[in-house]
């Protein structure tokens, strides 16, 4: 008897989650259907070969989307998985070659606007581009991966993101630093299945863009927290002795075996978000302890503190730097490579 009725107090709740789930999924059929723009299929993924590398699907033609309206971006990989229109294999002493994270793959902008193809110009040499989003483990092995095929690296630029590439390097694995780095989200599953929706749902895609472009629909959605706002969506350091010191010894032992240059991409955490004392003291501390190595460090901070307002130099809801950005940090290296 009691499990008769523990049956009919359950059948509602399923029968209610099955009709949910069938009606989206009618739901995301008929947008694939009628609105094929906003499909995920084609989006740019990352994948690891079987030596560990972080790469592109090789030889593929993808594209960077925002659903704000920041960007809508191709993206062409060539045959190494990297997103250079030039051979990495080829590579000659002379050359430079560039490796970092999302802001040195150029994450949001076109390949002609990253600044490693503007230096390319105005540095009159030629510079190969080999980042891809990853930590400093991730960059020793692209520069790993492009010599085992023949690529003679010399002189190298690392593109340091003060956001997320400090790690404690000798603890855990590269998903376990990435996750505790990550700040805290009270509603951590729906989280997770709103991350699951935007990479794979074109219904979810086409409405979420309905919102943004509709401002009070943005403030609403911002405001109760199914939004993210552009600065609270960043990662925050934690101010740790440990953290500085076993990130300066990590990138100093990929940069040691090069002629090397470091350049520091900001942290927006440093402007705003509530967390400004610590991310200026690991700032700071971090550089000091680069330039104690005797390492060549380029730190952007200054010249983008300059203008008085630095986040004009990152996308509006997207934290990667948008074109101007990209213009400045290569005006920058410029100058600090050849004064």
């Amino acid at each position: 008897m009691r499990q008769s009725r523990f049956k009919r107090i359950l059948i509602g709740p399923i029968f209610l989650l099955l009709s949910v789930a069938i009606s989206f999924a009618g739901f995301e059929l008929l947008c694939r259907v009628l609105f094929p723009s906003y499909s995920p299929e084609g989006e740019l993924k990352f994948v690891t070969n079987s030596d560990g590398v972080p790469l592109a699907p090789r030889g593929t033609t993808a594209f960077m989307w925002k659903n704000t309206g920041d960007y809508n971006v191709p993206v062409q990989i060539n045959s190494l998985g990297l997103r250079d229109h030039k051979d990495a294999c080829s590579i000659e002493p002379a050359d430079l070659v560039v490796v970092g994270d999302s802001f040195s793959f150029g994450h949001g902008v076109k390949e002609p606007e990253r600044f490693s193809n503007l230096l390319e110009k105005s540095l009159n040499r030629k510079v190969y581009n080999i980042a891809i989003p990853t930590d400093f483990d991730g960059y020793a092995k692209l520069v790993q991966y492009v010599e085992h095929c023949g690529a003679q690296v010399k002189n190298l630029l690392i593109g340091v993101c003060m956001e997320n590439d400090l790690q404690l390097y000798s603890r855990v694995s590269i998903a376990a630093r990435k996750a505790a780095h990550t700040a805290t989200r009270s509603w951590l599953p729906f989280m997770r299945f709103k991350e699951w929706l935007s990479y794979d749902s074109t219904a979810y895609r086409l409405i979420t863009t309905q919102i943004h472009i509709r401002p009070a629909l943005t403030r609403l959605f911002t405001g109760i927290g199914l939004i993210d706002d552009n600065i609270k969506a960043g990662l925050k350091n934690i101010y740790s002795e440990e953290l500085i010191r076993e990130s300066a010894q990590k990138l100093g032992d990929l940069a040691e075996r090069y002629d090397s240059w470091i350049v520091i991409i900001p942290s927006r955490m440093l402007w705003a978000g509530g967390n400004e004392i610590a991310e200026d003291r690991v700032h700071r501390e971090f550089v000091q302890a680069l330039r104690s190595r005797n390492l060549k460090v380029i730190d952007l901070r200054p010249d983008f503190e300059q203008s008085g307002d630095p986040l004009q130099y990152h996308f509006k809801f997207d934290g990667h730097w948008n074109a101007a950005g990209h213009r400045l940090a290569a005006d920058l290296i410029a100058k600090a490579m050849h004064p």
